[in-house]
């Protein structure tokens, strides 16, 4: 399901329930193309960059990007957080 969106991807798996249980025929979802490809490959920090970012960083700023790497988060929910 690369490339789906998240509601094509929920629907698809309801579908394929009802499909399994026999209330359903073929899967009107099967053979939908993609809109789009989302590769952030580029986006992830090697640990070398993340060293070399936090030998020369403030301690506020160690602290958010430690934060920003092991939480998962994107940019906008970790600039809300308290």
């Amino acid at each position: 399901m690369h490339g789906w969106s998240y509601g094509t991807q929920v629907i698809s798996r309801v579908l394929s329930y009802a499909i399994e249980g026999g209330r359903l025929g073929p899967n009107p979802c099967e053979g939908i193309k993609a809109l789009y490809r989302n590769d952030r490959s580029n986006d992830i920090w090697a640990k070398s960059g993340l060293a070399a970012l936090k030998a020369v960083a403030s301690d506020a700023v160690r602290q958010g990007v430690s934060l920003a790497a092991h939480a998962g988060l994107l940019a906008e929910d970790l600039r809300r957080l308290c």
